[in-house]
């Protein structure tokens, strides 16, 4: 193999380990790297606290788990929702409010919903008032239509209200003066399941600093009601191999609600 040869193949598995490792920067996993070992993943990446996926589901995904208090129906006041978005336009907790406009979220806004799903914060985005924008959004869209739901039937919303930008993205104690909002807008919405997507929203709701690999997976809880971590759109879009295991989550999601009657 002539020099010039050898000079490719090593750009070739530099970038190779650079996506690698960005991937699992992203996942939040930490470990000693050796210079000489690289490892092409072949599937979704899991921390070492979740099993090695089999062809049979796994015995607690055969565990029907007790069905939490059922919500009742509700309607919220007229105002509650106009009253809250208020509250957010005003709110000068942290420096993130000169990132104006806040996100307050999209979607249905009558009575007991579904599906309450909560992203990582917003960026700043051109031109766009969606929590999910453009390939992102598609990409959500339709994973809940594989499931047989419909956006316009559920609410997605961040988990921190004002866009960071992305040399100064929010801080943890920006994040957590969003934490009344979302739990006013969690009661209000009553929804019968909360879906987070990323690690910064799975982590702040549950009060976890576990890496999101390992909190997916299986059902949480916050505010009486059942909380499923996973992957954020774009991290899919970026990663295919995670595809996977955001599906099982999906899966997960779709037999609760039937469990509780959707």
């Amino acid at each position: 193999m002539g020099n010039e040869d050898q000079q490719q193949e090593l750009r070739a598995i530099t970038l190779a380990t650079e996506k690698i490792l960005h991937l699992h920067g992203s996942l939040g996993l930490d470990y000693p790297r050796a210079a000489e070992t690289i490892f092409v993943p072949d599937s979704a990446p899991r921390s070492r606290q979740i099993p090695v996926p089999t062809s049979a589901p796994p015995e607690w995904a055969n565990k029907k788990a007790p069905k939490p208090a059922k919500q009742p129906n509700h309607t919220p006041s007229p105002g509650a929702f106009a009253d809250l978005q208020q509250q957010i336009r005003a709110c000068t907790a942290c420096p993130l409010h000169h990132n104006r406009p806040p996100l307050f979220g999209s979607g249905c806004l009558t009575g007991t919903i579904p599906l309450l799903i909560i992203g990582d914060p917003p960026q700043v985005e051109a031109d766009t008032s969606e929590v999910f924008p453009g390939a992102a959004g598609e990409l959500l869209t339709k994973m809940v239509g594989a499931i047989n739901l419909q956006m316009e039937k559920l609410f997605v919303t961040n988990i921190c209200k004002c866009p960071g930008t992305q040399a100064t993205p929010p801080q943890a104690k920006e994040i957590l003066c969003c934490q009344h909002f979302l739990d006013q807008q969690i009661k209000l919405l009553n929804p019968q399941i909360i879906l987070t997507m990323g690690t910064i929203a799975s982590q702040t709701v549950l009060n976890s600093s576990n890496q999101l690999a390992a909190l997916r997976g299986r059902f949480h809880t916050y505010h009486g009601r059942p909380l499923m971590p996973t992957y954020h759109p774009t991290l899919l879009s970026q990663y295919p191999t995670l595809k996977k295991g955001a599906w099982q989550d999906l899966l997960l999601i779709q037999a609760r609600l039937k469990e509780l009657g959707q």
